[in-house]
């Protein structure tokens, strides 16, 4: 595991997003985790600010109600809530491991590993968790480089990333328009050797990974 400190001030260490971490436990228990993090180390605007924890997904409910945030269960089965503030919604799930799924949807269970919560995830540089202060923890060991030498690489094996969700084929697209410049051979040839069962996918989650592509400026590159 690599673990980074840039002690640089981040968009997360004040405001709501600062109060979650705390009523959350702190960085023993809980982090910022994916998109937010990528973006914050690439110098893009960060718009979704999302919190991994420690903390099962009821404890946390009970805490953020306590400190008077409204929770809503939006995803309470795999371990994900979500509170709403200022119009910004902010997600909070718990670290998990995927042990059964069917290329759409995956069984759960709970845990406190960031390495475990990490390789489940889709890319490297999407598994990557920073607390307040600005130290980043790499658990694959692989996050922060790729995403300094712009690689979008699947974690671990890509056949097996992307036989748990077929929607990764679409993501690896999507994030291609940012990181095309050093295509990993692997994670494209399984994509192409895939790209049949998209169909699988319900058209509500193809429709809305199409949108975000459209919403990127490389778009006509993606496509």
């Amino acid at each position: 595991m690599l673990n980074v400190n840039l002690n640089t001030k981040t968009p997360w260490s004040t405001g709501i997003p600062y109060k979650i971490l705390n009523v959350l436990g702190g960085s023993d228990k809980t982090l910022i985790v994916g998109g937010a993090v990528r973006d914050w180390l690439r110098s893009s605007p960060v718009v979704d600010i999302d919190f991994a924890t420690k903390i099962l997904p009821q404890e946390a409910s009970n805490l953020l109600s306590k400190a008077g945030f409204e929770v809503k269960p939006i995803g309470i089965d795999y371990g994900t809530i979500a509170i709403y503030e200022n119009k910004t919604s902010y997600e909070i799930t718990t670290l998990r491991k995927d042990v059964l799924t069917d290329g759409r949807h995956a069984k759960v269970v709970f845990g406190d590993d960031w390495l475990e919560d990490a390789l489940r995830r889709d890319f490297t540089i999407n598994a990557l968790y920073a607390d307040e202060y600005g130290s980043i923890k790499d658990p694959t060991g692989l996050g922060f480089k790729d995403l300094e030498n712009k690689i979008i690489r699947f974690i671990g094996k890509p056949e097996a990333r992307i036989k748990e969700d077929y929607l990764r084929i679409i993501r690896y697209f999507r994030f291609l328009s940012k990181f095309s410049n050093n295509i990993d051979n692997s994670s494209m040839k399984a994509c192409l050797k895939y790209a049949k069962n998209i169909k699988l996918l319900s058209g509500e989650r193809i429709t809305d990974e199409f949108n975000k592509i459209f919403d990127d400026i490389n778009f006509l590159k993606v496509i």
